[in-house]
């Protein structure tokens, strides 16, 4: 799938999750566009405000693009001063 969004972006995601056996489950998870390549998005919540700072208090889920089914920009990009 093809996915408007950009580093920096919050967005919500609903994507297929696998499960034990051969059914899919459909999730959504809202954070912040760490990094994109052309395989996969990680996903970052509790991201500090504005600096793009990564701990032990940020989750991080990696979503395959081919197991998205929505993905919807809430609010675009602020500056961040750290790469992620």
């Amino acid at each position: 799938m093809k996915t408007p969004c950009n580093l920096g972006d919050v967005v919500a995601v609903v994507f297929d999750d696998h499960s034990e056996g051969e059914q899919h489950i459909v999730f959504e998870v809202f954070g912040t566009v760490l990094r994109k390549d052309r395989r996969s998005l990680l996903i970052g919540s509790f991201v500090y405000a504005g600096s793009g700072e990564i701990d032990e208090n940020v989750v991080v889920y990696t979503i395959l693009r081919a197991a998205i089914r929505k993905l919807e920009v809430l609010r675009k990009a602020q500056q961040i001063t750290q790469p992620v």
